[in-house]
């Protein structure tokens, strides 16, 4: 498995050389860049699939196969889970749901489009920091 995720991780990194700048996640309606890295201090509590990622201010971020949206409505979701081959793994108050995709890219990918559908109030990838104590 480390062996496979290694490879992706090398195959990510030699595409984003060739298209620079291709990771990113809207967050406030403004792009945040990320680039790959292969390994960093962010450790998640589960062996999920993790890909990780250090933002413009150089902190390290690790992005599961998960996103956190808001709808305007639940009426939509059904339609969203469909077309993205999601489930919902929790479902918070005022129509917030975290979604599981089948990769951390396809989470990305997803959370950027449905930033944009005017259905949606904000998506973005459940986005995993290290924190530091004082």
């Amino acid at each position: 498995m480390k062996d496979s995720m290694r490879k992706l991780v090398m195959l990510l990194g030699c595409v984003s050389l060739v298209w620079g700048g291709e990771f990113y996640y809207m967050s406030g309606g403004k792009r945040v860049e990320l680039t790959l890295v292969e390994s960093g201090t962010v450790t998640p509590r589960s062996s999920q699939n993790i890909l990780r990622f250090k933002d413009g201010e150089g902190k390290e971020i690790a992005i599961p196969n998960r996103l956190l949206v808001k709808l305007k409505d639940r009426e939509t979701l059904d339609q969203y889970l469909t077309i993205y081959k999601m489930k919902i793994v929790k479902e918070y108050p005022d129509n917030t749901f975290l979604l599981e995709t089948d990769s951390p890219l396809s989470a990305m990918d997803i959370a950027n489009t449905l930033s944009q559908d005017s259905h949606v109030i904000y998506a973005q990838p459940d986005l995993i920091r290290k924190w530091n104590l004082r």
